[in-house]
């Protein structure tokens, strides 16, 4: 399409200046009969601005580029030719600015429509080239590429343009970040242009100012692990950190009052999740920060603030969905998140105690309300793809609030028989056996077995207390009861221990366990064996000696169970199994 006129039809200046009422004229009237397609220049405002007949040509072929080249956007992006896409929006936006600077803002309002959805169009591409950035140099090619009858168009423009004139929204962006932020420019622009709003655009654009705010998001988690790796690069990088922070915090809030502006319940409530995420990453930093200060030993101040603001921003995201029918997946991402904050507020309260600010009583209360809310987020009935990660969490939760309350058990002295104490047993047993009964579900042997001995500790802690000698060696009998309990995923470990295939690792964790196993089993089979000894010398008793030869018979197979065995596993389950066996005579 080439824009250089015939010079024959301009020669004779003085003739054109004679006739250039008459033209006015002749253009005023020819207007008012055009076609229709051509019909959107009725509104020249020629009191404001005389064109030559020659101009008035170029303003009719102008326009008519700006319609073709929108519309060969559309065709190149459906056709994933980016490059091209984005040279066809540059060039219609030129056009625009020729049109504007000819026909005046009047005529300019009449095409904001159609230029709005090439911007759109403009704004897709721009993500289209971040979800396929390796393709990048190709439509960098693409867009270099010089389009047919665009030299002559290009000439025109810049002709009856200035450099601020003509549009500099569309180039071709030099990262994702840029690509991103050039979408957000182009969304933008384009629900300025229509004047109304357009839903389809709105999401779009608050689409994208959730995957910019996402971006630096992830950006800042990349500064924060630096720090964890290594303290000396805290400083600079906490700075860098905090920065990305605000720009994520600004794009993600942008992004959220889109959405409820539009009522799109369910990108409202992802927008809080992932606000929700920010502040839990900022809440980390700030406590790795109070570490290098020297002041993290307890868990407070900046830190719990933004745990606090995490927590709020999921609560107000299920706010916000209703209930689960409105999104399952966005609500089951929303509360395992929830989950998981909670259940890492618990933990820091209870690894990093304030206690010079708060009473052991009020932390521990505050680890439990945690906990226990936890818990509550942690659907482990249902079958869902996150089942098992429910399941695992909530075992988990059980095994710290058991030992939670063991420790507060212990506390008490030995004497002590208040209810307060035997209800501290009772909760820590109840969540001693809950937990291990989700780890065998979830197969996860060393912590089952952990726990186990665990409970199993948590009886033989009232041994001291019990006066006679008979009371203990039933004590002793419930203590070796709950050990024998592990017998159940020995019988697994057998088969893992003939398994050169498995984790090697794991399988070193899960042996010292076992270890720990056969030294409990020796260890209370002995104890049963002195006091069977000391009962048969007491005079006012007589010895059982069947029951003492089982229990001494028992202790000398456990003596021949070593850690160092190759095939400890398999002697262990052997032991297990003769203990239960031997278990009635006892």
């Amino acid at each position: 399409m080439k824009l250089d006129f015939c010079h024959s039809c301009t020669k004779g200046s003085q003739a054109e200046e004679g006739e250039r009422g008459e033209m006015k004229r002749h253009i005023a009237t020819s207007v008012k009969c055009r076609s229709v397609s051509e019909g959107a220049i009725t509104h020249l405002r020629m009191e404001e601005k005389e064109l030559t007949w020659t101009e008035y040509l170029k303003f009719l072929l102008l326009k008519k580029s700006l319609l073709v080249y929108i519309t060969m956007s559309e065709v190149y992006f459906n056709k994933k030719h980016l490059g091209k896409t984005l040279k066809c929006v540059k060039r219609a936006m030129n056009c625009h600015s020729m049109v504007l600077c000819l026909g005046g803002q009047e005529e300019a309002r009449t095409g904001q429509a159609v230029l709005g959805f090439a911007l759109g169009v403009a704004g897709d591409c721009y993500m289209a080239c971040v979800a396929n950035w390796d393709s990048m140099p190709v439509y960098q090619e693409q867009y270099n590429t010089a389009l047919p009858a665009g030299s002559g168009i290009a000439r025109e423009v810049e002709r009856y343009t200035t450099e601020l004139d003509r549009d500099w929204t569309i180039k071709q962006p030099r990262d994702i970040r840029e690509a991103m932020e050039l979408a957000i420019k182009c969304y933008s622009r384009a629900l300025e242009l229509m004047g109304t709003k357009d839903i389809s655009l709105v999401k779009r654009l608050a689409n994208v100012e959730n995957e910019l705010g996402v971006f630096y998001m992830n950006q800042a988690t990349a500064l924060v692990q630096k720090i964890s790796d290594n303290q000396e690069l805290a400083v600079t990088a906490m700075a860098g950190a905090q920065d990305l922070f605000n720009y994520s915090r600004k794009y993600l809030n942008q992004g959220i009052a889109k959405f409820e502006s539009i009522s799109d319940l369910a990108n409202t409530a992802l927008l809080l999740s992932n606000s929700g995420r920010l502040s839990r990453l900022a809440g980390h930093a700030a406590g790795l920060q109070s570490g290098q200060d020297g002041d993290g030993a307890e868990y407070g101040g900046e830190e719990a603030a933004h745990y606090k603001a995490a927590v709020e921003y999921y609560h107000q995201a299920l706010a916000v969905l209703g209930s689960k029918k409105t999104s399952s997946q966005i609500w089951d991402t929303v509360s395992w998140e929830l989950s998981s904050t909670l259940f890492t507020v618990g933990t820091l309260l209870q690894d990093h105690a304030p206690l010079t600010t708060q009473s052991r009583d009020e932390v521990e209360k505050a680890v439990t309300e945690h906990m226990s809310q936890a818990l509550k987020y942690c659907d482990t009935e249902s079958v869902s793809p996150r089942q098992c990660m429910y399941q695992t969490r909530a075992a988990v939760i059980h095994h710290r609030l058991a030992s939670l309350y063991h420790h507060s058990y212990r506390c008490y002295a030995q004497e002590d028989n208040t209810n307060r104490k035997r209800k501290l047993k009772q909760l820590s047993e109840l969540h001693y056996v809950k937990a291990s009964q989700l780890f065998l579900v979830v197969d996860r042997p060393a912590e089952f077995i952990r726990t186990v001995l665990e409970r199993a500790g948590l009886v033989e802690a009232q041994l001291p207390a019990m006066k006679g000698e008979g009371a203990r060696y039933k004590l002793l009998l419930q203590v070796l009861d709950i050990v024998l309990e592990t017998g159940v995923v020995v019988a697994k470990l057998v088969e893992k221990e003939d398994d050169e295939m498995s984790d090697k690792e794991e399988w070193e964790e899960e042996k010292k366990m076992l270890e720990t196993v056969v030294q409990r089993i020796q260890f209370i089979l002995l104890s049963m064996v002195k006091l069977g000894n000391a009962t048969g010398k007491s005079k006012k008793t007589k010895p059982d000696r069947k029951s003492s030869g089982s229990v001494k018979d028992s202790y000398a197979a456990a003596l021949k169970c070593s850690g160092k065995s190759p095939t400890l596993a398999r002697d262990l389950y052997s032991l297990i199994s003769k203990l239960g066996e031997d278990r009635g005579a006892m």
